[in-house]
C-alpha cells in the first residue's frame, strides 16, 4: 500500500541544480528518483532503460547537471511505503502558471478516489479546460507524489498516463482503488 504525505510544498527548481538519482526497487516495481538538496525534482516510474529516464530528464531541463548517487531519496521511498504518519514533502517543480495550478490541485484528491480531467478543471474553476488540464497533469515530473494517477479520462477509462496504462493500473491497485476495465481505452 502507498501512503502518501499530509502535505506537498511547491518550489521552483533552480536551472542550475545538481539533481542526485538513484533507482530504487519497491513493492510496486522500479523507481528512479531525484533530489535537488532535500527536494524531490522527479519521479519516474521505471518503463524504459535509465538512460531515456535521464535523456527526458535532461531534455526537460537542459541546464541541469544529473549525477547518480546511490541511496538518493531513499528516505522519500521508505516513506512512500512504511505506514507511518508523513507530515509533507517538498517537491521543486518548473512549470507555467496554469501547470502549477493544476499540479497543486491533484493531492486534494482523496487516496483511493478518482476524477475525470473534466471534473478536475471544473475544481479549478476552468470547466472548459479539460484538454489543457490533461496536458497539464501529462507533464507532471513527480508522479506518484503529486498523483496525477488518480485522473481519468471522461468515460470512467484510465485514459492516458506517461508510464504507461500499466502503471496507472498498479498505482491506483496500490491505494486499494480497482482500475477500470478496458485500460487502452482513451
Amino acid at each position: 500500500m502507498l501512503h502518501f504525505p499530509r502535505h506537498v510544498a511547491f518550489y521552483s527548481l533552480p536551472a542550475h541544480s545538481t539533481v542526485v538519482w538513484e533507482k530504487h526497487d519497491t513493492p510496486i516495481g522500479p523507481l528512479m528518483l531525484g533530489m535537488v538538496d532535500d527536494f524531490v525534482a522527479y519521479l519516474s516510474c521505471i518503463t524504459w532503460p535509465l538512460e531515456e529516464h535521464l535523456a527526458r530528464w535532461q531534455h526537460i531541463s537542459p541546464f541541469l547537471r544529473i549525477v547518480h548517487q546511490n541511496h538518493a531519496g531513499a528516505e522519500v521511498i521508505e516513506k512512500l511505503f512504511s505506514p507511518a504518519p508523513w507530515p509533507d514533502v517538498k517537491v521543486a517543480v518548473n512549470g507555467t502558471p496554469f501547470q502549477r495550478q493544476v499540479w497543486q490541485e491533484l493531492p486534494h484528491i482523496p487516496v483511493s478516489e478518482t476524477v475525470t480531467y473534466g471534473q478536475l478543471a471544473a475544481r479549478l474553476n476552468k470547466p472548459l479546460a479539460a484538454r489543457a488540464v490533461g496536458s497539464a497533469v501529462g507533464a507532471n515530473r513527480v508522479g506518484i507524489l503529486i498523483p496525477c494517477h488518480r485522473v481519468l479520462a471522461s468515460n470512467g477509462k484510465l485514459g492516458g498516463f506517461g508510464w504507461g496504462p500499466v502503471w496507472k493500473e498498479k498505482l491506483l491497485a496500490a491505494e486499494a482503488k480497482p482500475a477500470p476495465p478496458q485500460r487502452y481505452a482513451a
